[in-house]
């Protein structure tokens, strides 16, 4: 035997619930598993199994991941804010070992930029500012974060 309370739902609850689910769908609608926690795959701007590109809700920063020839393996990684790289930037081999790493700051490359070999040997390091470099070997030749928001 039902108990009286519990036992049936009310037309209320159940279009609380529904309206409920609708909407957590809807927001889970363009996230993917490359994209980082606060951002969302944005359709259209990727290569299905190439590339994901990833954005903020507000629009302000993405993400641009490529992948190794159709597989799960990234090949590189580009940080944006305001449409202009920014932040980190990563590329790897097809091992799974960082090949270079270094910082854009308004879309040109800062700082310290470092390449390894496959092994993980440490071949070049480069400073750089304003997009120049300013001591050491150049470095991030292979950096394609300017054309990927084109």
């Amino acid at each position: 035997m039902l108990s009286q309370q519990g036992a049936f739902m009310p037309p209320f609850h159940r279009v609380t619930l529904f309206l409920f689910f609708t909407v957590l769908c809807a927001c889970r609608a363009g996230t993917s598993p490359n994209c980082p926690k606060d951002m969302r795959a944005l359709p259209g701007r990727g290569i299905e199994g190439v590339s994901t590109f990833c954005q903020t809700a507000d629009g302000k920063r993405a993400q641009w991941i490529e992948f190794y020839d159709k597989s799960a393996a990234k090949r590189q990684s580009c940080a944006y804010a305001d449409g202009l790289p920014e932040g980190s930037f990563t590329s790897w081999h097809a091992t799974g070992r960082p090949w270079v790493q270094g910082i854009y700051v308004h879309g040109k490359k800062a700082r310290q930029w470092k390449q390894w070999d496959e092994a993980g040997n440490l071949v070049a390091e480069g400073e750089y500012r304003d997009g120049r470099l300013i001591s050491g070997a150049p470095v991030g030749g292979i950096a394609s974060c300017e054309s990927a928001m084109k």
